[in-house]
């Protein structure tokens, strides 16, 4: 018995490494003249229509972190300027999307909008990820449904050449007492 709750001990005791869920969009907003401190930035979830304004630093730096993943919209306005939209951004779930948005002079009544540009690309970060879908994770060979179990599919591990079996009350078999 005592060997069953020490393995069940270290099972349970080690921490799993926790996946980032959420995204960040940041950017920098500049004309023709250089950066524009003070602008006013709105990220917006088109999925749930959540909107998020950011004002721009001295050095015309936003960032609006902890994002859900899903569909985004940007727009910047500042006094003078035409307004800017972006559309058409694509937040995954751990990214962080780097934007350059450059404003034309002009007046606030004035909007720009950008759609059908190529693919935004994370550039600061490399990273690996996966993302299963509902039926995926159910075809996944996993002996009885253990989520544990997955971190063997995770990406820069390698799993054991000996096969551990892992049931419900059994961790590399039954165990007995002394």
């Amino acid at each position: 018995m005592r060997k069953f709750w020490i393995v069940g001990f270290l099972l349970l005791g080690v921490p799993a490494a926790a996946q980032e869920t959420r995204g960040t969009i940041s950017g920098t907003v500049r004309d023709a003249q250089g950066v524009i401190p003070g602008a006013t930035v709105k990220i917006t979830n088109v999925d749930t229509a959540v909107e998020q304004p950011v004002v721009t630093n001295n050095s015309g730096y936003f960032e609006a972190p902890l994002l859900r993943a899903g569909n985004y919209e940007v727009s910047v306005e500042m006094t003078g300027f035409k307004t800017l939209k972006r559309t058409g951004i694509t937040l995954a779930a751990g990214q962080q999307i780097t934007l350059p948005l450059e404003l034309e002079i002009g007046t606030l009544a004035e909007t720009i909008t950008v759609t059908g540009e190529a693919p935004l690309l994370e550039v600061n970060t490399v990273r690996t990820g996966l993302a299963l879908t509902q039926r995926q994770i159910q075809d996944l060979p996993v002996q009885s449904n253990m989520p544990v179990l997955f971190t063997r599919f995770a990406p820069g591990l390698s799993a054991s050449t000996t096969v551990v079996y892992a049931g419900q009350g059994y961790v590399g078999g039954p165990s007995h007492s002394p």
